[in-house]
């Protein structure tokens, strides 16, 4: 009496490229997760330098110079500010670096992006009151430096 036996399971060769197919899928999902999460955290700097520009303005505005530091802002009488924000990403070490001349009549502001942004193309590229602003915005690799002035 002969047996018939059925292909019930896969062969190892099958499961390999099934296996490969998925480890390289997620890498692609991965990668393309890390790039979203950059650009992500370069929208809220930039988003917080408008919002610390507005301020500057504001404060200038009233006392007809710029403060010294940025934290003057958060305890002025009017309170523009009630934090000065601080970078996304904690663990980058970065800051945004703020600067004025020495009458107080112009200043610089400054964050560090990481991803190319079109905001780039309408940022300051001129380092001043100690602040440098490297300009080097066609580079292939970051970081940016994005500034800006009044």
């Amino acid at each position: 009496m002969k047996y018939a036996y059925k292909n019930k399971g896969f062969t190892l060769i099958e499961l390999l490229v099934v296996i490969a197919i998925i480890g390289l899928l997620a890498t692609v999902v991965i990668s393309s997760m890390r790039s979203a999460k950059l650009r992500a955290q370069d929208a809220r700097r930039i988003e917080d330098i408008a919002s610390i520009k507005k301020a500057l303005e504001l404060y200038s505005a009233t006392n007809s110079h710029f403060p010294d530091s940025l934290d003057e802002m958060t305890h002025d009488p009017d309170r523009l500010l009630s934090v000065v924000p601080s970078d996304p990403d904690p663990a980058s070490g970065r800051v945004y670096e703020y600067a004025t001349s020495s009458d107080a009549t112009d200043y610089v502001l400054k964050a560090t992006l990481s991803t190319k942004d079109r905001a780039l193309n309408y940022d300051s590229d001129i380092s001043k009151y100690g602040v440098v602003c490297d300009g080097n915005d066609s580079a292939l690799i970051g970081p940016y430096d994005y500034c800006i002035n009044p």
